[in-house]
């Protein structure tokens, strides 16, 4: 897969509104918050921070943000984004104004979506918050997309500065941290390279022997493969399988599932997938179109806990939950 040049910063998948979380959720929620504030002096003394968030209908991270004045609001956890969008109602709050070439003439930052690049007013943003985790000066995207309710902001993994990125998707923290990734070798179930490139992160994977990469992506619901990705591994349509998506988005839409008989990230093997076969314009515009690429997205990710180790290129997996959408079968080789 080649490089992802500067310009091609900024793959951001789209979000929705939060759905209401249960009563547990949010007090669980809340005590994180709670003792993220009360330790946030010792946190930063020992380069360890925390941002809890909850995980929406979807299952994608939805966090509390605070903004300068005191602003709050929500927004997704995105490991597929590098750079942070800031809704128009959000920017209004705050009292934010894209930054002017002249007078009249916002400057305007390329931001990359699953419809592939779209110019947006560039802001600066002089604090943002979430957690115990407080950013300084730093560029945002303004989305002047007509005001739809449910629209969120993105706050970019790749933002963050630590050297490992540990997603606990059940306990719903992010913690931040510099050493080795917490938790014992025993309860690892994958460990990979990890490629972080641009700010986005990639891991190596097959399907059906052929390899490939995939883009980690938490700010996506489902896990897809490009039609090339499919072609090359000699999946099978599942026609039954198609006909119902069809029917749900239309025949004008260029996708199907895909039967898939083996997907293999590290020492996991998945069996008997039916997976969705899809080639987003995002995909063209960074010329990924003829390479085998897909997409890793939270329909996968949110049964494990996911630690990405920058310092030592690597990708953990530890199970956290027994069940899982797309892994009707896994066998899991022994890690040493």
């Amino acid at each position: 897969m080649g490089n992802v040049s500067a310009h091609q910063k900024g793959a951001i998948m789209g979000g929705v509104a939060p759905s209401g979380a249960g009563q547990a959720r949010r007090l669980w929620r809340g005590l994180v918050l709670a003792i993220c504030v009360t330790i946030a002096l010792p946190a930063l003394a020992t380069g360890r921070l925390v941002i809890p968030f909850d995980l929406d209908e979807y299952d994608r991270p939805i966090v509390d943000l605070t903004l300068e004045n005191g602003v709050t609001a929500t927004g997704v956890l995105d490991t597929a984004a590098t750079l942070t969008l800031i809704e128009g109602r959000t920017a209004h709050a705050v009292g934010l104004s894209p930054v002017e070439i002249r007078p009249g003439e916002p400057q305007l930052i390329t931001v990359l979506g699953l419809g592939g690049p779209e110019d947006f007013p560039l802001l600066k943003l002089q604090s943002l918050s979430a957690g115990n985790v407080h950013l300084g000066v730093l560029n945002a995207a303004l989305d002047t997309s007509p005001a739809v309710e449910g629209v969120l902001n993105i706050l970019p993994v790749s933002v963050l500065e630590a050297n490992v990125l540990d997603f606990d998707f059940r306990k719903e923290t992010l913690t931040l941290y510099d050493g080795s990734p917490n938790g014992r070798r025993s309860g690892r179930v994958c460990k990979t390279d990890l490629h972080e490139v641009s700010g986005l992160f990639y891991v190596d994977v097959e399907i059906n022997n052929v390899k490939g990469r995939a883009l980690i992506d938490t700010g996506s619901s489902i896990t897809y493969i490009n039609s090339h990705f499919a072609d090359l591994s000699n999946t099978v349509t599942n026609k039954e399988k198609t006909k119902q998506l069809l029917g749900l988005t239309g025949e004008e839409y260029d996708v199907r599932i895909a039967r898939v008989s083996t997907l293999s990230l590290g020492q996991m093997e998945l069996t008997r997938l039916d997976l969705l076969v899809s080639d987003p314009a995002l995909f063209t515009y960074l010329e990924f179109q003829d390479q085998p690429v897909m997409v890793l997205g939270m329909d996968f990710l949110s049964h494990f806990r996911m630690q990405l180790d920058r310092r030592n290129d690597s990708f953990i997996l530890r199970r956290e939950r027994l069940d899982c959408l797309i892994c009707s079968t896994a066998h899991v080789s022994r890690i040493d």
